[in-house]
């Protein structure tokens, strides 16, 4: 019987996926002749040492996500059956984008502004965000009360100001985690401004 070896032995992040890229090995019986081993359903590929992710279907090997691995070994008097192991693999941090009010920009005449970020899982079969972990923050101060909107495992993370902000600079901070344990924090900034006002040309 073959046996696959997966170093790390037991995955590294939260919820069984794994964090950081593993190697795989086949321990084969003494008396086989060839082992094989097969991602998802794309071509077998013959095994003659450690391999990672390298053979994966997708593009890139980062974008990882649920994957089947499919092994088995050739003896003298046939093919073993096949075995195989479902992985789960997210190798990306989340990224938090699409921020408004945009970075830098300045609202006008406008006290209560919508504050909200699109939380990204950039890969479709990554883990998904842990919507738990999430916070916002306002110029530093204490966690503010939150709204999510489900983008499948991705989400918009909103908080509609229930009190005028002063006019001047203020900061937004977003912490997010998604169920790998995988983690972003983004700061950015926005100018409140009561009115917009051109300076005359002298």
């Amino acid at each position: 019987l073959t046996v696959l070896n997966i170093t790390p032995n037991n995955p590294n992040g939260l919820a069984g996926w794994y964090v950081i890229e593993p190697n795989f090995s086949l321990i084969r019986d003494a008396t086989n002749l060839r082992s094989y081993y097969r991602w998802d359903s794309i071509a077998e590929i013959l095994f003659t040492t450690i391999f990672n992710l390298g053979g994966i279907p997708n593009p890139s090997k980062i974008s990882a996500g649920t994957l089947e691995l499919n092994y088995w070994s050739e003896f003298s008097c046939g093919n073993e059956t096949k075995q195989n192991q479902i992985l789960y693999i997210d190798l990306v941090d989340p990224e938090i984008k699409n921020l408004v009010p945009a970075n830098n920009s300045i609202v006008f005449n406008n006290a209560k502004p919508t504050i909200q970020a699109l939380l990204d899982e950039v890969y479709h079969s990554n883990s998904g965000m842990n919507k738990g972990s999430v916070y916002m923050r306002l110029d530093g101060g204490s966690n503010l009360s939150i709204n999510f909107i489900d983008q499948g495992i991705d989400a918009i993370v909103r908080h509609n100001p229930t009190t005028n902000l002063v006019e001047g600079i203020h900061n937004i901070t977003i912490y997010a985690e998604d169920n790998a344990g995988r983690i972003n924090r983004t700061t950015w900034f926005f100018t409140i401004r009561r009115s917009f006002k051109c300076e005359q040309a002298r």
